[in-house]
C-alpha cells in the first residue's frame, strides 16, 4: 500500500471521529438532573476526541513515510489541531480558575 493512501485513509477516519465528537456534543439531548445533566454529552465528546487524537498521532507517523512535503504537512494537521484544542481547554480552565467570581447584580423593581 502506498503511504499516501494510508495517510488519506487515516485522515478520513480522523475526520469521522471529529464529526462524531461534534455530534455527541451538539445533537445528543442532555439527560439526568442536577450536576449530571448533560454529562453524557461531555463524556461522548471527550471519548471521541481521545479516539481522534490517537488517529491524529497515527496520521502523523504515517505521513513521515510520504515523500512530498505538502502531504507531510497535511498529515500533521490533525495532531496540531488536537494539540490546539488541548491548549485551548487548559487555558480556558486556568482563566476560569484565576478570575474572581462576580458579585450578583441586584434587580431593580420596575415602576410604571
Amino acid at each position: 500500500m502506498r503511504p499516501a493512501y494510508l495517510v488519506f485513509g487515516l485522515f478520513l477516519l480522523w475526520a469521522i471521529a471529529c464529526a462524531a465528537s461534534a455530534h455527541s456534543l451538539f445533537v445528543l439531548a442532555p439527560t439526568g438532573s442536577g450536576f449530571t445533566r448533560g454529562m453524557n454529552r461531555l463524556q461522548g465528546f471527550a471519548l471521541w476526541q481521545m479516539i481522534a487524537s490517537a488517529l491524529a498521532v497515527l496520521v502523523w507517523f504515517a505521513g513521515r513515510r510520504v515523500s512530498s512535503w505538502p502531504m507531510r504537512w497535511v498529515s500533521r494537521m490533525p495532531a496540531l489541531l488536537a494539540l490546539g484544542l488541548t491548549v485551548f481547554v487548559i487555558v480556558a480552565m486556568a482563566q476560569a480558575r484565576a478570575t474572581p467570581p462576580r458579585a450578583p447584580v441586584a434587580q431593580q423593581p420596575i415602576s410604571l
